[in-house]
């Protein structure tokens, strides 16, 4: 039971998120100011993080669940916002 109230909710969501642009908007621009900053501390500790297996291997073994979970966090929120701004697009 409770399975078909969370899929009536994601349908309903995907159908008002495709009909109305307004929302689309409101939601991408909430995203962004979440997405934006995260991605870019992504960038700033996966290259920091990818130069520790050559200078100190024990640091790079040590910070990988860390990266990854950061890594998780990045992937988690640019799903929804990259496929807003994908029906936009289209």
């Amino acid at each position: 039971m409770k399975l078909i109230t969370i899929l009536i909710i994601i349908i309903a969501s995907y159908i008002i998120i495709s009909t109305v642009k307004f929302v689309r908007v409101i939601l991408t621009v909430v995203l962004s100011i979440v997405y934006i900053p995260i991605n870019i501390l992504n960038k700033a500790v996966q290259n920091w993080y990818l130069s520790m297996k050559k200078k100190d291997i024990i640091v790079y073994y040590a910070f990988a669940p860390f990266y990854w979970i950061l890594v998780g966090i990045t992937f988690i929120i640019s799903v929804p916002y990259e496929f807003l701004i994908a029906i936009d697009i289209h």
